[in-house]
């Protein structure tokens, strides 16, 4: 079993086909002078093989501040819980199976610029992680 992909998505999407959705990240959202909140998630696909067993997905977002020049600052300000799902196998199959997971945040306030690292993690161990940055274009 293993996480296949970990996507940050900028709006919640609608009931339907996955297919049919747009995946964004986020990027220039919330300029300095306009502090406010904004939707933020994950779209995590998680591959199950026939001979797996059930397993814990956890997905986290780790918020790191910047200095005065938008450089990161190597240290987590705040950490954020955005899913925790059970993954299971799927009947008698011979192939991979891949199950789907969305976890939204509907209101994530953003006071200043900062760096989100998400990172997903299958029974407490680190499968795969993707930067996600909110730092205004200049």
């Amino acid at each position: 079993m293993r996480v296949a992909t970990l996507l940050a998505i900028d709006r919640q999407p609608v009931v339907g086909e996955w297919g049919e959705q747009t995946l964004s990240v986020p990027g220039a959202l919330l300029p300095l002078a306009t502090p406010g909140t904004i939707g933020i998630g994950v779209f995590v696909e998680v591959e199950v093989q026939p001979d797996d067993t059930a397993a814990q997905l956890d997905v986290w977002m780790y918020v790191r501040p910047l200095d005065q020049s938008l450089q990161v600052i190597d240290e987590v300000s705040e950490l954020v819980h955005v899913l925790e799902r059970d993954v299971t196998p799927i009947g008698d199959t011979t192939a991979a199976v891949y199950q789907s997971f969305i976890g939204w945040i509907p209101s994530y306030p953003v006071e200043e610029p900062r760096q989100l690292w998400l990172e997903a993690r299958l029974d407490n161990v680190m499968q795969t992680e993707r930067a996600v940055s909110l730092v205004p274009e200049i």
